[in-house]
């Protein structure tokens, strides 16, 4: 069993909670595959709850472990609008001598917010 320590995405938290589970949930399968725990096309058990907070875990998905490493946007897990990966982040953040913001799903631009 793999379980992300909130050490590693503490800097990273969105604003949408649906998005930033999906990320944690990509990096923690990069993670795996990274260590050799997971290959890809391995199924992975997801345990989520249907709103943040403790008390509220109800959901279980079994998905098929994909490589995003270098990937921009990811295919939802858990919401309803693709994910902005880590590694667009970070190129974003890289990219900028100034404040760097996240991209925020609730402005409702249409480059934020990916429907597949």
């Amino acid at each position: 069993m793999l379980n992300l320590a909130q050490s590693e995405l503490h800097n990273s938290v969105m604003s949408e909670w649906t998005v930033d589970v999906d990320r944690r949930i990509y990096k923690g399968i990069q993670s795996g595959m990274d260590r050799g725990f997971i290959q890809k096309g391995d199924p992975v058990i997801i345990i989520t709850g249907w709103k943040p907070g403790s008390g509220s875990t109800n959901t279980m998905r079994i998905i098929n472990a994909v490589d995003v490493a270098n990937k921009d946007l990811l295919a939802p897990i858990t919401g309803i609008t693709s994910v902005p990966s880590f590694h667009k982040i970070e190129s974003d953040l890289s990219n900028k001598s100034s404040e760097a913001s996240l991209p925020d799903s609730t402005k409702g631009s249409k480059d934020d917010v990916k429907f597949f």
